[in-house]
């Protein structure tokens, strides 16, 4: 029910992309609502502090008046990909590695996620397997991209890779969600 409330709150107070509720750990009658936005080029980024006044004032007038609510920011998880294919003799390599790039873009459209959505590195591997002309997946390796890099704006997330991988699943912490920021940069097969 507040999560409906959040995204139906009128465009003229600022509009969030995704939101995600939970308990406060420290206080059994408030909700942390944590939430981000999008920038003009679809990339994530911290909700304004206007957005997150509004969004309180909004909510506060359907509250009950035991219960407290803190809007925050979600963390963003700025993954990157590698990896390394064989290809077919009678393929041009190149372009089986612009296929798969295509689908892992594709993938990890951040459309396709909500805060707290895990990869399962197994789909991913599939993902690859199963396009034309690769005849096996050598390496897929993951990392975690944060601060500046080349000219671009990462998240200043701080969390390993190793820290999140559990059992062939890349779990986000809570409150966190995952973004491929830069797919032309940050996908990147070889074929050997």
């Amino acid at each position: 029910d507040l999560i409906a409330r959040v995204y139906t709150m009128p465009s003229k107070f600022g509009r969030v992309f995704r939101v995600s509720i939970r308990s406060n750990p420290n206080n059994p009658q408030a909700s942390i609502v944590s939430i981000i936005s999008r920038d003009s080029d679809k990339k994530l980024i911290p909700s304004p502090d206007n957005l997150k006044n509004n969004l309180s004032r909004y909510l506060n007038e359907s509250r009950l008046i035991s219960d407290a609510i803190d809007v925050v920011d979600i963390s963003i998880v700025n993954l990157g990909v590698s990896y390394q294919v064989v290809t077919s003799d009678t393929s041009n390599s190149d372009t089986v590695i612009q296929s798969i790039n295509v689908k892992l873009n594709e993938f990890f459209k951040i459309e396709n996620f909500q805060v707290g959505t895990p990869v399962i590195i197994s789909d991913i591997a599939n993902l690859i397997i199963n396009t034309q002309d690769v005849i096996s997946l050598v390496s897929l390796d993951f990392r975690t991209i944060s601060g500046e890099r080349d000219g671009k704006e990462y998240s200043n997330f701080s969390n390993t890779y190793a820290s999140m991988i559990r059992k062939g699943v890349i779990n986000p912490p809570a409150g966190s969600i995952i973004e491929v920021r830069y797919p032309e940069d940050d996908i990147i097969g070889t074929a050997g």
